[in-house]
C-alpha cells in the first residue's frame, strides 16, 4: 500500500506565511506582557519609595 504526498509551492508558501505570522504575533504578545509587567513594577517601586519617604519624614519629625 503506497500513497503519494503532493506538496505544491503554494502549500509551502502558505505554510511559511502562517509560521512567520504566528511567530510575529507571539513575539508581540510577549513584548506587550513584558511592558505591562514593567509598568506594574514601576508603579510598585514608586509606591514603595513614597511610603519610605513618608516614614522617613515622620521619623525626622519625631527627632
Amino acid at each position: 500500500m503506497t500513497f503519494e504526498i503532493k506538496v505544491t509551492l503554494k502549500d509551502i508558501i502558505i505554510t511559511v506565511i502562517c509560521v512567520v505570522w504566528s511567530t510575529l504575533w507571539i513575539s508581540s504578545e510577549i513584548d506587550s506582557h513584558q511592558e505591562m509587567q514593567q509598568q506594574q513594577f514601576d508603579e510598585l517601586k514608586d509606591e514603595l519609595q513614597n511610603i519610605i519617604q513618608h516614614e522617613a519624614n515622620k521619623i525626622s519629625a519625631c527627632q
